[in-house]
């Protein structure tokens, strides 16, 4: 399925961007390359891949001489060459930071959140790009009786899209046609805390996550609309809505983190209806963060999370779970102080695995002296065994959000200190 990532970086920089091409083992990361033009701030980026390795990146930008953030896309090849620069959004938007969705074939759909003066409402509206460049209506997802905001999209294989976002803490759910209509609103019963999620599954469903009073809750719904839930912690203990991730037959990897201790805990909820064990995820007596995780279309899946015992020096670790279910030993991919990030952000890594299981772990750290004023993006490779490749670094820059092509190459966007940029190996 398309992988898309996402990271909600806003700071006064641009973008760049790499590419990781051929095979995981000897692949080098290539020179970065600007996305957006000089002179103009960035924030909100994603990016996405499709089944033939082309990429598309997705951001806010913050246009100097009107004073607006504007949503931007550009794609990218599958052997690197980028598109144009293109907006998405209305100039009377203030966008800066677009949820990204992406097909088999590189059709892509858009979403964000507007705050409209005249009703006083904050609203989510989303948009297609055709994979030809051609873009699609403009189009209100949520009703102007209520605020609404924080959207997500996926987007199935054929080109259906589901926009989740929400309602003063409640998670909603409605359908973009291929033709731009709309389905109805479907108010999911499910509190959220920081953003809907909702995620496309090879045989057409979507599903998502929430908080209820007796656990968290998993709903899938089928390309026909029937819908199907599960709570996957009941009777077990208080938690946290986590994150999901499915393989190609559709089976659920739930990842939550049980609060009275921060240690986190996963689960599936298999294509046959069955529920496997819950099992520990991270170390007991860790104070864990909660993990990261990304899957590849068999079900293996790496997962990463920062812990500490004194809540001021981290480990960033990495854990394999693999697709019979069982747990490989705990790596440690980079030790932190909050002193080594930016003093008031937990440490924290994003992942990204291809088709069968190779991958790429990136993260943020302080430089070494002299530069320990700067931050700097790096990454380990993820071998499809689940253990790591060396760390390396990439350059100085804010953050990084990376995705997989089926085969194995990878791209990283950076926010690096004056530009956006692309890169990988």
């Amino acid at each position: 399925m398309p992988r898309c990532v996402r990271a909600t970086f806003v700071v006064a920089v641009g973008l760049v961007a790499a590419l990781l091409a051929g095979p995981p083992a000897t692949a080098q990361w290539s020179t970065p390359q600007p996305v957006e033009l000089v002179g103009w701030d960035t924030a909100g980026v994603a990016i996405a891949t499709t089944r033939d390795g082309a990429s598309v990146l997705a951001w806010g930008a913050y246009e100097p001489d009107e004073h607006v953030w504007l949503g931007r896309v550009r794609t990218v090849s599958a052997n690197g060459t980028m598109g144009p620069i293109r907006t998405m959004t209305p100039p009377e938007h203030n966008a800066n930071r677009l949820a990204l969705g992406v097909d088999d074939d590189g059709d892509v759909v858009v979403a964000w959140h507007h705050h409209i003066n005249l009703i006083d409402k904050w609203q989510v509206f989303a948009r297609r790009l055709s994979r030809t460049g051609v873009r699609g209506p403009v189009v209100q997802v949520s009703s102007e009786a209520v605020d609404s905001w924080q959207p997500s999209v996926a987007v199935g294989p054929g080109g259906a899209a589901e926009i989740a976002y929400d309602v003063y803490g409640e998670h909603v759910q409605r359908r973009l046609r291929l033709n731009s209509s709309l389905g109805p609103i479907h108010r999911m019963g499910m509190t959220v805390h920081s953003g809907p999620e909702v995620i496309a599954v090879r045989n057409g469903e979507f599903v998502s996550a929430g908080n209820r009073e007796t656990g968290v809750v998993v709903t899938r719904i089928a390309p026909n609309g029937t819908i199907r839930r599960r709570n996957l912690t009941a009777g077990f203990d208080s938690h946290s809505a986590g994150q999901i991730v499915s393989d190609r037959r559709g089976n659920v990897r739930l990842v939550f983190r049980r609060n009275r201790d921060h240690v986190n805990f996963g689960r599936i909820w298999r294509a046959d209806g069955t529920l496997s064990p819950i099992r520990r995820i991270s170390v007991p007596g860790e104070i864990a963060t909660a993990a990261n995780v990304s899957s590849d279309l068999e079900g293996d899946t790496i997962l990463t999370w920062a812990y500490s015992t004194d809540g001021y020096n981290y480990r960033l670790h990495a854990r394999s779970w693999r697709r019979d279910g069982t747990l490989g030993p705990v790596l440690v991919l980079d030790a932190i102080s909050m002193n080594s990030v930016n003093g008031w952000q937990f440490p924290y890594a994003h992942s990204a695995l291809d088709d069968d299981g190779n991958g790429v772990v990136t993260w943020t750290r302080r430089e070494p002296e002299p530069d320990t004023g700067a931050l700097g993006v790096w990454t380990r490779r993820v071998r499809r065994d689940g253990t790591l490749g060396p760390a390396v670094r990439i350059q100085r820059g804010a953050g990084a959000v990376v995705a997989m092509t089926p085969d194995g190459g990878a791209r990283m966007i950076l926010l690096g200190e004056t530009m956006l940029y692309l890169t990988g190996p």
